[in-house]
């Protein structure tokens, strides 16, 4: 992988916990996380299998056995990150990050088909999540779906979810480049600005509406 920085432990919880099947796993790795936590903070190097195990069934999380087989993968990724984390000498635990986590987990990839199905993973478990947040208000008040990608004030506290609320930052800007000046000159395009159109001379490349689309996805027209 390079020299990609390593991500802290606290990022390798909330991606394993994002791809959870069940709410079952989702505690077994909250449990196994504090337990490696503890470990770090009292400034314990033992990240073993067998060590981690028995801590963790004392919390009613993995024992060492379940922690070893096929299923537990996941949590042996998270005991090791932990371990290497441990290693690099660093004196307290990084604190979750909110943003970008997706696009640092995808330059981390070095191969492309790879990383063209986690971005796919990714951008669908964001749409779920904001599909889901969506529910959640609907319950309590009025929700608004703006279709247009147009970002707009809020001063009802009314929740408003934008095409462009999907997407990945590296997909924003690929959708960008696709219509900048520099790209359309350069492929020897041009944008026909009343049908939203792009062709090569007399050759159609992209049908009517794709720049106008692209446009109102990134909120740059109403």
């Amino acid at each position: 992988m390079g020299n990609h920085p390593l991500l802290a432990p606290e990022d390798i919880a909330q991606l394993l916990k994002s791809g959870a099947k069940t709410p079952r796993t989702v505690n077994s790795l909250n449990i196994i996380h504090e337990v490696c936590k503890e470990q770090f903070e009292r400034g314990s190097k033992d990240f073993s299998y067998s060590t981690i195990g028995k801590l963790s069934e004392r919390l009613g999380g993995p024992k060492a056995q379940p922690i070893r087989n096929a299923a537990g993968a996941v949590y042996r990724t998270l005991i090791d990150a932990w371990e290497k984390f441990s290693e690099t000498g660093k004196s307290k635990v990084s604190a979750p990050r909110s943003q970008s986590l997706g696009d640092d987990v995808l330059s981390l990839i070095d191969d492309s088909v790879a990383r063209v199905l986690v971005q796919n993973y990714l951008s669908e478990n964001r749409k779920l999540k904001h599909e889901n947040a969506v529910l959640k208000v609907a319950a309590k008040e009025t929700v608004m779906i703006d279709l247009s990608g147009k970002t707009r004030s809020n001063p009802s506290g009314v929740e408003v979810v934008t095409p462009a609320s999907f997407l990945l930052e590296q997909e924003r800007l690929a959708l960008r480049n696709a219509i900048s000046a520099e790209n359309i000159r350069k492929q020897g395009w041009t944008i026909d600005e009343q049908t939203g159109s792009v062709s090569k001379g007399p050759l159609p490349v992209f049908s009517p509406g794709f720049a106008s689309a692209i446009r109102k996805i990134l909120g740059e027209v109403e």
